[in-house]
């Protein structure tokens, strides 16, 4: 008739492996929250027999009556709240409070990317932000809702306990980020509805967009598409996570802005034309030019790909095919001739633009690259024009020039 309140879902689990071959050999019954069963019909079979022991955490601490003889002895061994004397927990608390007098009044704590040998302590976690929550309304109540990223932040990662015991003990008030069913994802309403449902609140969303740290020789450039419309009643917050290249990051930061201003009436490419547009006034056909020939992310880890890269190449690649089925081919070269030097003068157009200067400093190396890929492709086709007309001498001289 004793039950044993634990504050960690590891610690219970734990104690449940060492007394469960004791429990067997006295032919006594241990139960275990997250072990035997749903809760409500652990609480029915400890009510009912006599000598049992249970073992709970979370849900247990408060709303369960015991009555008359079915409960005798309470045993907690860990209060349900981080020990303020803890020169850890002090001294997150009290730089939270310096950042407090300096006017600071929205705070985020990153559990992210933080693991251990048993999953992440979800129950241990929203613990310490209750209690850090607490101090700091105590003693600056204008003081906004905080915000965590939580170890298992997408789907791919979620185990059974962990996102739970964040909605069932963390304050309500606190939101919680989320990026997806993985990592790097766009946000659908069938993900809101289940992390939702699984944290109790509605979930703050971490879009992993624009950013490019896992493929840092790709720009990202095109049009923001992929998000549900209609998920905006479902979501406590929404943030992207930029590139590294601040400047180029607004075309899609722009759209990001743009789509949660008013979702329902969200146009992806609209929106990117106009983001265009409004970085580049002066140059916005040959920004445009740029930003569509840096579109894709390729293949990557994370396994999310973008649409319609170069669709200019496309079209004259699908011409040079033609053009060479009839035999035409100084009409197939010229087809692809004019994507190279269009790359090239853009390129060159770019870099002597007197507008966004710290955008094009930025994105300067991509230039280069569309300058000397353009110039490269130049010399190609005037090598394939001096093969098909008998000119061995600009052949040569093409050759060493693409060299």
């Amino acid at each position: 008739n004793t039950m044993v309140l634990f504050t960690s879902i590891s610690a219970m689990m734990k104690a449940q492996a060492a007394l469960a071959p004791i429990f067997a050999e006295r032919n006594k019954l241990l139960l275990c929250q997250h072990v035997d069963g749903a809760l409500d019909g652990l609480v029915a079979m400890f009510r009912k027999s006599r000598g049992a022991c249970l073992l709970g955490c979370q849900s247990l601490w408060e709303g369960v009556d015991f009555p008359g003889d079915a409960l005798k002895l309470l045993v907690i061994p860990k209060l349900p709240f981080p020990n303020p004397v803890d020169p850890l927990v002090a001294g997150i608390v009290n730089k939270l409070k310096a950042m407090c007098k300096l006017g600071v009044r929205t705070f985020a704590v990153f559990w992210d990317d933080l693991w251990n040998d048993d999953g992440s302590h979800g129950d241990e976690q929203a613990e310490l932000m209750n209690y850090i929550a607490q101090e700091l309304k105590a003693a600056y109540p204008d003081v906004r809702p905080m915000i965590i990223c939580p170890t298992q932040y997408n789907r791919g990662w979620a185990n059974a306990v962990y996102l739970p015991a964040l909605g069932n003990i963390m304050n309500p008030d606190i939101n919680i980020m989320w990026t997806g069913n993985s990592v790097v994802d766009m946000i659908n309403k069938g993900d809101m509805e289940w992390i939702n449902g699984q944290i109790k609140r509605k979930a703050y969303i971490w879009l992993n967009s624009p950013v490019s740290d896992y493929c840092i020789d790709h720009l990202l450039m095109g049009p923001t598409y992929g998000n549900d419309l209609d998920i905006a009643d479902m979501l406590s917050g929404f943030t992207a996570n930029p590139m590294e290249y601040a400047e180029a990051s607004k075309v899609s930061l722009f759209s990001i802005g743009d789509y949660n201003w008013n979702m329902p009436a969200y146009d992806a490419d609209a929106s990117w034309e106009a983001a265009i547009k409004y970085l580049m006034p002066n140059n916005s056909e040959a920004f445009r030019f740029f930003c569509e020939n840096n579109v894709d992310l390729g293949s990557t880890v994370h396994g999310l790909r973008r649409t319609n890269e170069s669709p200019e190449f496309v079209k004259a690649k699908e011409l040079y095919d033609s053009k060479i089925a009839a035999g035409d081919k100084i009409a197939a070269y010229a087809a692809v001739g004019e994507q190279f030097t269009k790359l090239v003068t853009t390129a060159e157009a770019l870099m002597a633009a007197d507008e966004s200067k710290a955008l094009i400093e930025e994105i300067k190396p991509w230039l280069l690259c569309a300058k000397y890929l353009g110039q490269r492709g130049e010399c190609i086709v005037e090598m394939a024009n001096a093969l098909a007309n008998e000119e061995p001498e600009t052949f040569i001289d093409r050759y060493l020039r693409y060299k």
